[in-house]
């Protein structure tokens, strides 16, 4: 019997397994240290709720997503504007699920 949660990271929602990996907005942690989750739901395959024990999760690497870039542009003036961004995220590894 394996069991699935559903855990809130930084305002998001994440539907993971035990030994999955989920990639988030940056958590502010180093590369190694864990994470205790207490805002989860944990049910079975049929879909029954068990508990709502924590879920202990493991940073594998802190990394930059790919450049996200902003084009602003006015016809008559010939005024443009560009803008770019690298968002810093951050990805997890779910260690330990449940009790």
């Amino acid at each position: 019997m394996t069991c699935r949660a559903i855990i809130k990271i930084g305002g998001r929602d994440f539907f993971v397994k035990n030994n999955s990996l989920i990639t988030v907005f940056n958590v502010n942690k180093n590369e190694g240290d864990t994470i205790v989750v207490n805002d989860v739901i944990t049910f079975n395959e049929s879909g029954k709720i068990i508990d709502k024990s924590p879920v202990t999760l493991k940073i594998e690497r802190n990394f930059k997503d790919k450049k996200i870039i902003t084009f602003k542009m006015k016809t008559r003036t010939h005024t443009r504007r560009k803008k770019g961004i690298r968002p810093q995220l951050s990805q997890l590894r779910v260690v330990k699920l449940g009790e």
